[in-house]
């Protein structure tokens, strides 16, 4: 039987050995480091997105504070003006 032939062993263990070892190598030096590098640049571009996302956060706070003070201060104006001619007619 093929099979159990103690010469074709060494062959068949040599090609095993050096197949697996190209093969770690492949993985080694050429795919793992595209994928850690895709990956840094993808967490990179992310954290610069979430950072534009947090400053914009930051404006829009402050302008709608300050479009509140605003139209307070336009209410209040408005109020005072009202009243004013209120009391102006019941004289």
């Amino acid at each position: 039987m093929p099979q159990l032939d103690y010469t074709l062993v060494f062959n068949q263990v040599f090609w095993l050995f050096l197949t697996l070892f190209l093969v770690y190598s492949l993985f080694t030096y050429l795919i793992l480091p595209l994928l850690f590098n895709s990956l840094k640049l993808r967490i990179l571009f992310l954290d610069s997105r979430i950072y534009n996302v947090e400053v914009l956060q930051k404006n829009e706070k402050v302008f709608l504070y300050g479009w509140q003070d605003t139209l307070k201060n336009c209410l209040n104006s408005s109020k005072e003006l009202i009243f004013s001619q209120i009391d102006f007619v019941k004289r």
